[in-house]
């Protein structure tokens, strides 16, 4: 039995009537009372599921946009540094922004990460 054949019955999606949160197979609401048929329920599971990947998705690309732009500011103080600290101190010190640096590379990471592994939670879900 694979872990995500049972997957469907338990889609949270939101009543028609109540937008409170329900599980994808039930028949009625369990808050205000309302009769749910199947079909409405899968489709509003489906629906649910399609907008929280679209969240996750936009979540993702902005730490990647995030990180890229710390992570080349922090390049570019340190390749600016190198040019200023030898004319003005003449000597080859460096100053090199470790937190801007670390900081973008980590939150590029993430977003990298994230990016990935939606593209195969997506192509799990097609098979």
């Amino acid at each position: 039995m694979s872990l995500f054949e049972n997957q469907e019955q338990i889609r949270p999606f939101r009543c028609p009537e109540c937008q409170e949160y329900l599980a994808a197979g039930v028949t009625d609401c369990r808050f205000c009372g309302s009769e749910i048929s199947q079909d409405v329920g899968r489709a509003a599971a489906r629906s649910e599921a399609l907008g929280n990947r679209i969240f996750r998705r936009h979540h993702y690309i902005k730490h990647l946009r995030l990180g890229g732009a710390l992570l080349l500011l922090g390049l570019a103080i340190m390749i600016a540094s190198y040019f200023f600290f030898q004319k003005v101190f003449e000597t080859d010190l460096v100053w090199i922004p470790r937190g801007l640096i670390l900081a973008g590379g980590g939150d590029s990471l993430y977003g990298i990460f994230g990016l990935v592994s939606e593209a195969r939670s997506a192509k799990r879900d097609l098979i």
